[in-house]
């Protein structure tokens, strides 16, 4: 119907697949799940905010994400704050797609944030870039 997947990618916790869609009009990150009970696969929002994650690069970029799943089975993702124009750098919170926490302020992230994954002990690694320095890793 419609609905565009991309950034697939299998969680390490838990084996459940992610992906991002725009089924809500945002690019928003999902999980499918198998269910025997609900006769197959089942589709759940992970985090559901009115922007569009991670810029929503495409998946041929040189494997960029913009979301992660850490140790604990947690999202962590990057999207533009329609609001206030700033970066958000969040985490998910089990059971409730709508609640993000964030991870940084957002006077101390630069304005560019892509590509984030999550690394041992809650370490976040991402590219970043400011219209006054140029690219590097963060």
């Amino acid at each position: 119907d419609g609905e565009s997947a991309i950034q697939p990618h299998w969680s390490p916790v838990t084996g459940e697949l992610h992906f991002l869609s725009d089924r809500s009009g945002w690019y928003n990150l999902y999980k499918w799940r198998d269910s025997e009970e609900e006769g197959g696969g089942v589709v759940e929002p992970v985090v559901a905010v009115e922007a569009d994650l991670g810029d929503a690069a495409p998946g041929w970029m040189l494997g960029q994400r913009g979301y992660d799943i850490d140790e604990t089975g947690r999202a962590v993702c990057t999207f533009a704050d329609a609001a206030t124009g700033r970066t958000r750098l969040v985490r998910s919170t089990p059971g409730d797609a709508g609640l993000v926490a964030d991870v940084a302020s957002d006077e101390n992230l630069p304005s560019g944030l892509a590509g984030v994954r999550c690394g041992a002990g809650g370490a976040l690694y991402f590219l970043a870039s400011a219209a006054d320095a140029p690219a590097f890793v963060g």
